[in-house]
Order: structure tokens, then sequence, then C-alpha cells
């Protein structure tokens, strides 16, 4: 997403453009067209590698939970722009890794990331079977992020989620 040649840019990563809605909902912006073409022919659409910074990340930016809400609006607005799917790309030692893991002794350590925690809430927003629904809000002010709400309908339950855009997700 970010090119690390052109400081001073909305393309330059630091968090604050990291968490701009050009980073994420620009993304989307892009590909609904290429989207719906794939759907008319009956195909999927998937980008197959994404991630917050390229050649591995930044540190200061991918490596913060600067990342993790990057990767949550970004992911929702790529559903939302038609995508069927998203690879996030990592690799061991990138600043963008979601998790690593450390040999200690006769032991093993682990730690998880930053982003990964971005994936883990559209995972469980997002869960397989939902879809997105539009949603009417009145006046100018953005939502600034995510929220969920979970409440009992007849004995069953159900829940949803509003993004940055308004968009709302809502599953059964």
């Amino acid at each position: 997403m970010f090119n690390l040649t052109t400081p001073g840019s909305l393309k330059y990563p630091t968090v604050a453009n990291l968490l701009s809605s050009y980073a994420s909902r620009g993304i989307a912006d892009g590909i609904s067209r290429y989207a719906a073409i794939a759907h008319r022919s009956g195909d999927t659409f998937r980008i197959d590698e994404m991630n917050s910074v390229a050649c591995g990340g930044k540190a200061g930016d991918s490596d913060t939970f600067a990342s993790a809400l990057w990767v949550l609006d970004t992911l929702f607005a790529v559903a939302r722009s038609g995508a069927d799917g998203v690879d996030i790309h990592t690799f061991p030692n990138a600043r963008y890794g979601l998790f690593t893991f450390h040999r200690v002794g006769a032991g093993w350590s682990a730690s998880v990331r930053p982003e990964y925690y971005g994936l883990l809430m559209f995972a469980q927003a997002a869960p397989p079977g939902a879809r997105l629904l539009s949603v009417v809000r009145n006046g100018t002010q953005e939502v600034c992020a995510p929220g969920r709400r979970e409440h009992q309908t007849g004995g069953s339950a159900s829940s949803s989620s509003t993004t940055t855009s308004g968009t709302r997700m809502s599953s059964r």
C-alpha cells in the first residue's frame, strides 16, 4: 500500500497516513469496477497480496496498533467494494508480521504482533455467511472505529458492527 520513497505524500508510511481514509477506502475505491466485471462473468475477485507498507513494512508504523486499525478498516472497505477475499502478505521478520516465534532454551516463546488483532476482529465481526448492509447516516460526521452490539431476538442471538463508512455487517 504505502511507498517508502515519497516523504510528505499521502502514500508515505506514517501512523497518521495509515489511519487516513485514503489508506483504507482509497484501496477499495480502485477495485469495485474490477470486482463487478469478475462477478458478471461468474468469477470471484480476490486481492492476492496486501499489507500496510511495501517491502516488509516500516518500523514505527507497520508494527504499531495503527496497523490493526488500518487492516480492520481496509478489510471492511474491500469487502464493501465487492472483493471476495484478501490474502494478507507477510514473511519471517517482516515489520508487519502477524506473530513471531523464538527458541528459548529447550522451549519456544511466541508473541502476537498488532496487525493480527485487527485481522482477528474482522474475522469475528464478519464470519462466513455474514453480509454487509447499507446504513443511512445523517450529518457529515464519520464513525471513527468499528463497534459491535449483540442482542437477543426471539431466543436467537444476532450481532451487528458499524464500520468507519457507516456500513453495517449483520449475521445471525
